[in-house]
């Protein structure tokens, strides 16, 4: 028997670690194909959720990444003129604390 994934071992995630944008984009670099990305403009500022649906997952459960869209906004200039703040997934393991 293969050996479960990291999400089929641990579950959802259940908190964001912090990270450049470079680790971001490297971490993003690993996803497979079925990674989409939306912007919810209810925040302020808009966040941008990064998903994996691979596997059948739905929402929330597919977050696997995040940024705070402090500068940019579907290209438009700067929007509260700091620095964006990107997030990915840390997995914990289900009944920890």
């Amino acid at each position: 028997m293969d050996s479960p994934s990291a999400k089929e071992e641990f579950g959802a995630a259940k908190e964001f670690k912090r990270v450049t944008q470079e680790e971001f984009d490297a971490h993003i670099a690993t996803l497979g194909s079925e990674v989409e990305s939306e912007v919810s403009g209810i925040s302020d500022p808009p966040m941008m959720d990064v998903n994996d649906f691979s596997g059948g997952k739905t929402w929330p459960d597919s977050v696997v990444a995040k940024v705070k869209l402090n500068t940019r906004m579907h290209g438009h200039p700067a929007y509260k003129g700091e620095p964006d703040e990107y997030y990915i997934a840390v997995w914990r393991a289900c009944g920890g604390g």
